[in-house]
């Protein structure tokens, strides 16, 4: 569905989106039913009863109450710095998302786009391990690098990390809200956003400019992030992730699902297990998750990993520690030195930011 050129079709699209209980799944089966938004709104009331709840839909977008709210939408874009409000009128609007079986009436948008570039969904725990932060930056860092669009939710964990890789390359990413433009959450995440903006990303949403964060609205911007990529890469996740909710919408746009597999008795990797298990696509290296993404030819610069210069002391104890931790009990017993001795080499490691203390605890490298 789409609409004559002109203010008249953004108003109706505005509409759609002001429309009590009219959300973006239903949008979408007005655009099978419709050839453009005029004709939902010229079209009687009979022509609404093949739809799910038509009636209610009919009698919600024609309320004759809906022009005072779309002012008052108009103006809460207006007071915010650089944000526009897109419509699928626009030409800007992505494309993928006019293919799916949702269509946001409107997007909140603030900084560019660029749907010429291929995109990828990078998702995760919030509560991710440290290996798995950096290995997130790095594998971000090189696609950003080879031309990938790097496309998160501004999360604490695994989004954060992602955009922070893009943002190394310099590339370009891509963050989808769950609140409204005007709130940051997490609101530690302000300086990341910023960051974003300036480098010429983009930060969107599709809620109301000042809706504040609230758990129900996570799962329509995790769709939203499935339906503007072209694959989505989980990198690590447990069984109760909203990362899995990413990759179900992704799933039902037919949209590839790769994840990151991980030693079966992590729990903070058992969702990406969990997938690979229903058919997501393994991936193991930033090559593998090119080629799903249309060839090698887009990861132009391999990043050399080397060993960190470190002096002996640190470097025995730095041989003992892997990716997935030992305990204090277990490295004192290896290195057959004094507890103390090894806590403080420990900690001489983490200021070098070659290792990471987690639960338990226990102590992995990240480098």
């Amino acid at each position: 569905m789409h609409s004559s050129p002109g203010v008249n079709g953004r108003r109706l699209w505005l509409r759609l989106f002001v429309a009590q209980g009219v959300g973006s799944t239903t949008v979408a089966r007005l655009r099978d039913e419709f050839q453009t938004v005029e004709e939902v709104f010229a079209a009687g009331v009979e022509r609404f009863h093949s739809l799910p709840g038509g009636l209610g839909v009919y009698e919600a977008i024609h309320h004759p109450d809906l022009e005072p709210h779309i002012d008052r939408l108009e103006e809460q874009v207006a007071a915010i710095p650089g944000a526009r409000l897109v419509t699928p009128t626009c030409a800007e609007y992505p494309s993928r998302l006019r293919k799916r079986s949702i269509l946001p009436a409107a997007l909140f948008v603030r900084g560019s786009l660029q749907e010429q570039s291929p995109a990828l969904a990078v998702v995760g725990s919030r509560r991710t391990g440290a290996h798995s932060a950096a290995l997130t930056r790095d594998w971000c860092q090189e696609l950003a690098a080879g031309g990938v669009s790097i496309v998160s939710g501004l999360a604490e964990g695994i989004d954060a990390a992602a955009h922070e890789g893009a943002l190394l390359a310099p590339g370009h990413t891509v963050a989808v809200l769950g609140t409204g433009l005007a709130k940051t959450y997490p609101r530690n995440h302000a300086a990341l956003q910023d960051r974003i903006l300036a480098t010429g990303g983009a930060v969107i949403s599709q809620f109301a400019p000042f809706s504040p964060m609230h758990p129900g609205l996570f799962p329509a911007r995790n769709a939203t992030m499935a339906a503007l990529s072209d694959a989505v890469l989980v990198m690590q996740a447990g069984t109760r992730s909203g990362a899995l909710i990413t990759a179900e919408y992704a799933r039902r746009f037919q949209v590839p699902v790769l994840a990151v597999p991980s030693h079966p008795g992590d729990p903070t990797g058992a969702g990406c297990l969990q997938l690979l298990k229903k058919g997501a696509l393994l991936v193991t290296s930033t090559e593998d998750v090119a080629d799903f993404l249309g060839g090698r030819r887009l990861v132009t610069k391999k990043t050399k990993k080397e060993e960190p210069v470190l002096p002996d002391e640190l470097r025995k104890v730095y041989d003992e520690l892997d990716f997935q931790g030992s305990g204090l009990d277990e490295l004192t017993r290896r290195l057959d030195w004094p507890a103390g001795a090894v806590l403080d080499v420990l900690l001489r490691l983490e200021l070098a930011g070659v290792a990471a203390r987690q639960p338990g605890p226990r102590y992995v490298r990240t480098k």
